[in-house]
């Protein structure tokens, strides 16, 4: 069924792009560390705003292979729905915009992924939220340990991805133009370095490499996302 989700994303990416372009000042940088990628990857974002799903997509080349992208998700019903419509929130839009969600609750991160990490033996791109949700506050969230389990299981590489420029943004926001949004993708991080240093691999250290090994890389990201704004005379931060 991701060819569903092929036609959504890039039937948005039509549309979806310019307008982060005008009201968000969207820019994207490292392009190159994902360019010519012809077998999938792990894609390994923070979480800012609802925003940062539809952003994803349309940062990647319209005709580039990594696209569609299947998002790791929570079940519809834990979604309030605080930025967009009430409909958008459902299975349909789901798929459509290649939102599939992992199985809350088994406390087995192969059965609760099962489905991205068959999406990854196919071919097809995951992009996995390192925070498990939206940051509510500026404090630090818990790193979760999933994307673990997709390089464990597939071998894939993770790609690091950061977003900055519209934390807690309303919709006002939105449409004023008050926002400056980057987009940045690190240089791809193999399994081998993943798990370097690490001769037993269970759940209990999951959290752990993910945060050593890959939010180390989004936070370096994002230090360069306040030099970039500095250089450009952007005062907002998020």
């Amino acid at each position: 069924m991701y060819w569903f989700s092929a036609i959504g994303q890039r039937t948005a990416w039509l549309f979806v792009k310019p307008l982060f372009h005008f009201f968000l000042h969207l820019r994207v940088l490292g392009k190159e560390n994902i360019k010519g990628s012809k077998d999938p990857v792990i894609l390994a974002v923070n979480h800012i705003s609802e925003l940062d799903g539809p952003m994803l997509p349309v940062s990647i080349d319209f005709f580039s292979p990594l696209l569609p992208i299947i998002f790791v998700s929570l079940e519809k019903k834990r979604y309030k729905g605080n930025y967009y419509p009430s409909f958008i929130y459902s299975t349909i839009v789901f798929r459509l915009v290649g939102m599939y969600p992992a199985t809350i609750g088994l406390k087995n991160y192969e059965r609760s992924l099962a489905t991205h990490i068959n999406f990854l033996k196919k071919g097809v791109s995951v992009a996995i939220f390192l925070e498990g949700k939206c940051k509510t506050s500026t404090s630090v969230q818990k790193v979760k340990g999933g994307v673990i389990e997709l390089v464990k299981q597939t071998g894939c590489p993770v790609i690091p991805v950061a977003i900055s420029g519209h934390y807690l943004s309303k919709r006002k926001d939105f449409f004023f133009r008050k926002k400056h949004s980057i987009l940045s993708f690190g240089k791809p991080i193999l399994k081998e370095e993943i798990f370097e240093g690490y001769e037993n691999i269970s759940y209990s250290n999951y959290e752990n490499i993910a945060k050593e090994k890959i939010m180390v890389k989004i936070e370096s990201l994002l230090d360069g996302h306040v030099k970039e704004r500095a250089s450009r005379g952007v005062r907002e931060k998020s």
